[in-house]
């Protein structure tokens, strides 16, 4: 046991050395992409202050200073994603840690109850040995869950029939919804909250913003003002990675990384779809989630194709009530080409008097428009085309996204056994709703 810790501590080591590192890495491309940001803004500025035309070098050196800012962008994200990732390389599977609940003797020889965190790692250890890396061609419940935690056994809440496969790991499901954030911002931008069925979820909503309370004078009846209640549904679709085939000898080959393999292609294909449906499905009725694009309020606001303006901005900030511009998810939310031409807009803004866009300072912390964090979303319409909604503005926080349960992996030996390919499928429930519209608004092109 004292290896094993020795082993688990030298692990844990390494992990921080490669976020130390990682942290200086992105806050060494942080430092440059401003540098690039504030040489471009004093380009622009100059010219202003000596009231002339951009010169065709200052031109130059004005697009080299913001195609760095760019690139020193698309870098960052790139190593942000490897921060996240490098947490999970190098961990073994069955060895990584040593299980088993201690004999507590002097409580009458009575095993000490194991921490949730214990219980979960050995059922870990029990899905990834024997079942996902099983050699038998049909597991059956039994065959599985004689080999699980026993405080699983007891409480029989892991095994499914054998067509829905089993509930993955929490390390995994983890990971998954990791990778699904990264195609997308939705399932990090809405509220996400999890029920332990799949079955239809009534919930009641309110409106009280136009309410107020009144001065009431003495001995006189109060009055009632009745509160506009209403109900949301929530459904559960059924969403697949569909299948995902892996090499016998992959499996049998213990120093190759499969499992993240499996994680990463399911976390990718789940991701997309659900970015997408979150962002522009039609809602209910059609069989798919409401997109917070389809059920948030149209501002009434309109510009013109390919033009945005800092006042239009402001105007569909401020359409939005002061009461739903106060929480933690008020934000933006436009696709990566609406950000290109608000960064330029930053940088030639005069009529605010300040910075429309300010760059992050600090590793951790968003870059901001307005005073308010954004997401990029490519699901979001561009500003080329007419009826278009290409900007978001409002409290994400009121757009709901329910998963049922927990991912499932089912895996079967008999689809490609002439190939010697164990296939996969991951499989989880989801759907999402705008529980008030009026908490996010958007503006259209309108000419």
């Amino acid at each position: 046991m004292q290896n094993v810790q020795i082993g688990y501590v030298r692990r844990n080591l390494k992990w921080l050395n490669i976020n130390k590192m990682s942290t200086t890495i992105l806050q060494g491309l942080l430092t440059k992409r401003n540098k690039a940001h504030e040489d471009a803004k004093a380009i622009h500025e100059l010219a202003q202050q000596e009231n002339r035309d951009i010169t065709p070098d200052e031109q130059i050196q004005f697009d080299k200073a913001f195609a760095d800012m760019e690139s020193y962008d698309k870098q960052l994200k790139q190593q942000e994603r490897m921060a996240n990732l490098e947490d999970y390389s190098g961990m073994e599977t069955e060895k990584r840690i040593g299980f088993g609940g201690s004999e507590d003797t002097s409580q009458g020889g009575k095993p000490e109850a194991r921490s949730h965190d214990l219980v979960e790692r050995d059922y870990q250890v029990a899905f990834e040995k024997n079942y996902f890396r099983s050699s038998r061609r049909v597991i059956e419940d039994s065959d599985f869950e004689k080999h699980l935690p026993k405080e699983l056994r007891v409480a029989q809440v892991v095994g499914t029939e054998n067509i829905g496969g089993y509930l993955v790991p929490e390390e995994w499901a983890n990971r998954i919804i990791k990778v699904m954030s990264y195609y997308g911002p939705m399932l990090e931008a809405g509220n996400l909250f999890i029920t332990s069925t799949g079955r239809k979820l009534n919930i009641p909503t309110e409106d009280t913003t136009s309410q107020k309370g009144a001065i009431i004078a003495e001995d006189t009846a109060d009055s009632i003002e009745l509160v506009n209640w209403g109900t949301l549904a929530y459904e559960a679709y059924m969403y697949t990675s569909k299948i995902i085939p892996i090499s016998l000898e992959l499996l049998q080959d213990n120093d190759y990384d499969v499992e993240s393999r499996v994680i990463m292609a399911a976390g990718e294909r789940i991701g997309r779809i659900l970015n997408e449906h979150f962002t522009t499905g039609l809602g209910p009725g059609s069989d798919e989630p409401e997109g917070v694009v389809t059920g948030s309020t149209d501002s009434g606001l309109g510009i013109a194709a390919n033009t945005l303006t800092v006042d239009m901005l402001i105007d569909l900030e401020h359409s939005v009530d002061r009461a739903y511009r106060m929480g933690p998810k008020v934000a933006w939310m436009f696709n990566d080409k609406t950000l290109a031409e608000l960064k330029k807009l930053s940088l030639g803004n005069t009529t605010a008097g300040y910075p429309l866009w300010v760059p992050s300072l600090r590793v951790g912390e968003p870059d901001q428009i307005l005073g308010y964090r954004y997401w990029v979303n490519n699901e979001m319409d561009d500003m080329s085309t007419i009826t278009n909604a290409p900007v978001l503005f409002g409290d994400f926080g009121k757009y709901g996204i329910r998963q049922a349960r927990g991912i499932n992996l089912r895996r079967t030996t008999e689809r490609y056994w002439e190939k010697r390919v164990v296939a996969y499928n991951a499989i989880a429930r989801f759907d999402a709703r705008v529980e008030d519209a009026d908490a996010i608004k958007y503006l259209t092109v309108t000419s």
